[in-house]
């Protein structure tokens, strides 16, 4: 267990307890059991313990400039290899039992889907709850003040999905909604990064995404990735269903560029 926390430090130790032991190879008692030899109450504390770690060393794009840098000339060539490896890397983290599960909530006819993304995440947010809404019906991108989406949020219970996308810097009027919607019994899908939004403690299903760059800036690419493979997943378990609902708004002369409500 130390030595697979150790190799891949911090991805390793920022995972979920299952993703941890499936990495490891052991079951999640076990994976209890070892932090609370390291003198940690749980699982969650452990995880708290090394999040402030990570985050005290978390550099602003200014600070990652010279990390990053790249000759102008190996630009072009570099940036696929990062991307590639980010993906990949992205995809080996996914328990399949989480991406099924969250595919069943979001694919399901009686659950209303609600999207929410940050500054630079909004887009994906957005992008994803348009093309669910095409297929389904019954989905919202949520956007605007903090105060506006609370407000749409009052009458959220159980049978709600968020689908939540939050990398660092985390925000935390995302984290505040977030909250409300699982004090409601909300069920929570999140997109975030390695080191784990602080949203991860609500959420039913995580997907941890490699954001790995040749530049200062944070790469929302295997964000979108992983997103557009969960896409996938739910058109293909809407089935007939789905495409129905698609055939109809074609007449209608609604098409891909519709916007969620």
């Amino acid at each position: 267990m130390a030595r697979v926390i150790h190799t891949k430090y911090p991805i390793a130790a920022l995972e979920t307890m299952m993703q941890l032991a499936s990495r490891a190879g052991v079951s999640g008692p076990s994976v209890i059991r070892f932090v609370k030899r390291l003198g940690f109450g749980g699982y969650s504390e452990f995880q708290k313990a090394v999040h402030d770690e990570v985050q005290h060393q978390i550099g602003s794009p200014v600070a990652l400039y010279e990390q990053r840098r790249h000759d102008d000339r190996e630009l072009l060539s570099a940036a696929p290899i990062v991307a590639r490896s980010a993906i990949g890397e992205t995809a080996a983290r996914v328990i399949p039992a989480d991406f099924n599960g969250a595919a069943e909530l979001i694919a399901s006819p009686t659950r209303r889907v609600s999207c929410i993304g940050g500054r630079f995440t909004g887009y994906i947010a957005g992008y994803f709850g348009a093309s669910r809404y095409l297929l389904r019906g019954n989905v919202r991108h949520l956007r605007g003040s903090r105060a506006e989406i609370m407000e749409r949020l009052v009458d959220i219970s159980a049978k709600d999905v968020i689908v939540v996308f939050d990398v660092r810097r985390y925000q935390q009027d995302t984290q505040d909604i977030v909250e409300l919607a699982r004090n409601r019994k909300a069920s929570i899908v999140l997109f975030t990064d390695v080191w784990q939004s602080p949203i991860s403690k609500y959420a039913d299903y995580i997907f941890s995404c490699s954001v790995e760059a040749p530049s200062p800036w944070d790469s929302t690419l295997s964000v979108v990735f992983m997103a557009e493979t969960l896409i996938a997943e739910v058109t293909k378990r809407v089935g007939a269903k789905g495409l129905a609902r698609m055939e109809a708004l074609e007449k209608l002369g609604v098409r891909g560029e519709q916007k969620s409500p």
